[in-house]
């Protein structure tokens, strides 16, 4: 159990956000756009983003937790990401490819502890069984 600590302590976690791919859903029961799917509750009550920062915690330390977003859908996002440091959030826009936000977190990882253990998960992925 102290060996999983202790390597637990060497990892860090990125939740990919930002993805702004084409499976759109309606957000909310009086939805007036339609957004991605990763803020949607499929199969449960937490939608998909919640359901990968509990994943994200169970492989790194909430304070190795990087999550990359939109701006477009801060309203959205921002009351789930309340347990995330602002500075561990790394925000697109429109103009702004997904892999730049990702990049920019690898970066800072790899400035701060060179030698850890990466995980990368997209939030728009539904996982039935951990």
């Amino acid at each position: 159990m102290v060996q999983e600590l202790e390597g637990r302590k060497s990892h860090w976690c990125i939740v990919i956000a930002d993805d702004h791919a084409s499976d759109w859903v309606a957000y909310g029961a009086l939805a007036c756009r339609p957004a991605p799917v990763q803020y949607s509750c499929l199969g449960g009550s937490a939608t998909l983003l919640h359901r990968a920062l509990h994943r994200a915690a169970s492989t790194a330390p909430t304070s190795r937790i990087l999550v990359t977003t939109l701006e477009e859908y801060r309203d959205q996002w921002e009351p789930i990401l309340w347990c995330v440091r602002p500075e561990m959030r790394f925000v697109g826009d429109k103009l702004t490819s997904p892999l730049l936000t990702l990049a920019a977190a690898i970066l800072l990882i790899a400035r701060d502890s060179p030698s850890s253990i990466v995980t990368i998960l997209p939030a728009r992925c539904y996982v039935r069984h951990e």
